[in-house]
């Protein structure tokens, strides 16, 4: 009797998701925020927010992958 696993048997880990950033235009960003807000505008702010929901898109793409078939894989990327 064989006690080994089969490797093949093992649930892969699906591959990391590539992100990719769009440039964010923060001149428009601060005249908005100032057309809207009497507050004032951090510089950047507008792109950390940005990136900050981007990370969190591709962590919920990594944990819906970990649930699927790697056939629905490439499916998934293409919605971030």
């Amino acid at each position: 009797m064989n006690t080994t696993t089969n490797p093949s048997s093992q649930p892969e880990a699906p591959a990391q998701t590539t992100v990719q950033y769009y440039p964010i235009n923060e001149d428009a960003a601060r005249r908005a925020k100032e057309t809207m807000s009497f507050s004032g505008y951090a510089p950047g702010s507008a792109t950390a927010e940005y990136r900050c929901m981007v990370n969190h898109a591709a962590e919920l793409a990594q944990q819906q992958k970990r649930r699927v078939y790697p056939e629905y894989h490439a499916k998934i990327d293409h919605f971030l």
